[in-house]
């Protein structure tokens, strides 16, 4: 995995999360997306409340 071994503090490697809402990097990712608030229901970021429609950001 090439963004989780990037040390650019400008690079948000953590927020990319599997589909299904696993995390590939485990306690690491998970560490840094929860002192960003996203919600997690056990193992997986929920994606019903975290989910970011990227369509809808581009029209901001």
């Amino acid at each position: 995995m090439v963004l989780s071994e990037c040390s650019d503090p400008s690079v948000p490697w953590h927020r990319i999360v599997r589909a299904d809402g696993s995390l590939a990097k485990g306690e690491r990712q998970r560490r840094l997306l929860e002192a960003e608030g996203v919600p997690f229901r056990g193992q997986r970021v929920d994606m019903r409340v975290a989910w970011a429609d990227v369509a809808s950001l581009a029209d901001r």
